[in-house]
């Protein structure tokens, strides 16, 4: 992956001139899938047009054991190396950890926690 792929991901962009449509439409389903645990309809039919049925039974595992991991590492308040970790968690915060932690909308420290 080049650094200009790296950084448009960082970013939240999947830009033609970067993806090819098969790592778009995989990118979209997982953005779906990992932010809902759903996947619309024209999403799910991209990306079925693209992968195999084995390919996309492989993806959506890979993306639930993504979201069961960090489920797993947020009930431990597991400490995430920075800066790249924390990056990515800021970028999940308001997609998976921010309906879950009731009054607490932003990551906090470890030593902040109750």
């Amino acid at each position: 992956m080049s650094d200009a792929q790296i950084a448009a991901l960082e970013r939240g962009n999947v830009p033609a001139n970067l993806f090819s449509n098969r790592e778009r439409a995989a990118f979209a389903l997982a953005d779906d899938v990992s932010d809902t645990a759903r996947c619309g309809n024209a999403t799910f039919a991209a990306a079925r047009d693209r992968f195999s049925h084995r390919e996309m039974v492989e993806l959506l595992s890979l993306v639930g054991y993504f979201r069961m991991i960090c489920g797993l590492m947020t009930a431990l308040d597991v400490e995430v190396e920075s800066p790249f970790g924390m990056k990515i968690l800021e970028a999940l915060d308001t997609h998976v950890r921010a309906p879950y932690a009731g009054n607490r909308t932003r990551l906090e420290p470890l030593a902040s926690r109750p």
